[in-house]
């Protein structure tokens, strides 16, 4: 009666679990290290955007702070102070809103909100406390910060408004989504190789091992 041949011991069989155990040791790392390669990449992408906007954004807040631009009609604004934030805008794909301390927008880069009232935690937090307040939103791509407009100058530090900055991370994680696509190219290419290479390596290793069983089974026979 002939043995009933299948999964069952090939599963079994020594040359099958070390295929399997150096696919799992050469594979495992390498997904670990090239996941946390990309995660530490947009991080350190989005820190490096962030203290970029944030250091421009200062200079035009202590700008805007230093001038008569807060206290002046809308129809007689800084034309310099003006481009330079249209500039800022362009350069980082944005918008800019200058609020004063009524809350009142006072300029728009997107001319959409300006003499308008705006109610935002943010700003009202970051026009009370007198703090930089920074919000990252991941789902559509975009940081955000309201940095309080105080005049270097004075010694009682008034907030006189609040400057609303907004900038696109698209760039970033088009990056990201790139470098990921990249990754998974070498994954899958990697995959095959280790395939290969065990199979090799695991035929040479345990074929010695069969031959010598085979010699002891004969002796004991």
């Amino acid at each position: 009666m002939h043995k009933k041949t299948g999964w069952i011991p090939i599963y079994k069989s020594l040359k099958f679990r070390l295929i399997c155990s150096m696919i799992l040791i050469a594979l495992i790392p390498c997904l670990l290290v090239g996941t946390i390669i990309l995660s530490s990449y947009e991080k350190r992408a989005l820190a490096l955007r962030e203290s970029e906007v944030l250091t421009q954004a200062k200079m035009v807040a202590n700008q805007l702070a230093g001038s008569s631009y807060m206290t002046k009609n809308t129809e007689s604004k800084d034309d310099i102070l003006v481009a330079r934030i249209n500039v800022l805008t362009t350069i980082y794909d944005g918008r800019i809103l200058v609020v004063d301390r009524n809350l009142r927008v006072v300029y728009d880069t997107y001319n959409l909100d300006d003499n308008r009232t705006i109610i935002s935690e943010e700003v009202i937090r970051s026009y009370a406390t007198d703090e930089i307040i920074t919000i990252y939103d991941s789902e559509n791509h975009y940081i955000e910060m309201s940095v309080p407009i105080t005049n270097p100058t004075d010694e009682n530090k008034d907030v006189l408004g609040v400057l609303v900055v907004s900038v696109s991370t698209n760039n970033i994680a088009l990056n990201a989504s790139y470098l990921r696509q990249i990754a998974t190219v070498i994954e899958v290419l990697f995959f095959f190789a280790v395939i290969f290479f065990s199979v090799l390596i695991s035929v040479q290793l345990v074929h010695p091992i069969q031959k010598l069983s085979w010699q002891i089974g004969k002796l004991h026979g």
